[in-house]
């Protein structure tokens, strides 16, 4: 598990692979407070399930539903998301 980042800054990165770094920023904090209420860095283990949720279709309309599905299953297996 991504221990030496946040889970703010680990989902961005995976995001901004697809999204560039600044969109992936945004996207993070829009959904972060969407989704849980909270700001980025105050994401927890709990979160990140509703987080996934909320940013999956964004995900779909902008890179597609397959890519988007791989950028999401990696965030889950990354934080062991069932």
């Amino acid at each position: 598990m991504a221990n030496a980042v946040s889970i703010a800054e680990f989902v961005t990165g995976r995001l901004a692979i697809h999204l560039g770094p600044n969109v992936a920023r945004m996207a993070v904090k829009t959904f972060a407070q969407k989704a849980v209420a909270l700001k980025p860095e105050q994401l927890t283990l709990a979160d990140v399930p509703r987080l996934i949720e909320a940013m999956r279709p964004m995900l779909h309309v902008m890179v597609g539903r397959d890519p988007g599905e791989v950028v999401l299953s990696e965030i889950a297996r990354e934080y062991q998301v069932a």
